[in-house]
């Protein structure tokens, strides 16, 4: 009975984690201040600072947070997240519900896999030749590496 109450608790501070970790790097990235990285709601456990930012590991693993600089209109220097842009703030307060997306995509993608009675190699429902009512399940094959590639430098 213990163990899906710690499994559910280890889901949720990584899904809040992630969460957070995308408000982060995107107002980093968008050249705002960031106060504070704190895992948990205080008070504070252990903290430390590096480049200008204090990360935090608190007591109440209920949540977590960023405390951006300007984040409630109190600065207005070019390093706020008041001074930036619409579009900039738009990034920032999006990033976190992009990071939750992601997370649950890559989750779904991982347990496919785990339950495939193919090893994680997909299937695909293809018509028979004419004049056949029925459908042919093929197996496909996962991508060469060089398929890898072309499509890689397709994308980038």
């Amino acid at each position: 009975m213990i163990l899906p109450i710690v499994l559910l608790i280890l889901a949720f501070a990584v899904l809040v984690i992630a969460h957070e970790f995308g408000h982060f790097i995107v107002a980093k990235r968008n050249g705002i201040h960031v106060y504070e990285f704190g895992i948990g709601f205080p008070p504070k456990i252990k903290g430390w600072t590096y480049k200008g930012t204090e990360y935090t590991i608190n007591l109440l693993p209920l949540g977590g947070f960023v405390r951006l600089e300007g984040e409630n209109n109190e600065s207005q220097t070019k390093d706020s997240f008041a001074t930036k842009s619409y579009w900039v703030k738009t990034k920032v307060l999006f990033a976190g519900v992009a990071m939750n997306l992601t997370i649950a995509s890559r989750a779904l993608q991982i347990l496919f896999h785990l339950i495939s009675p193919h090893g994680g190699q997909l299937s695909r429902l293809r018509q028979r030749p004419r004049g056949s009512q029925r459908l042919q399940l093929d197996l496909i094959q996962p991508p060469t590496q060089q398929e890898c590639k072309r499509v890689m430098r397709w994308w980038l």
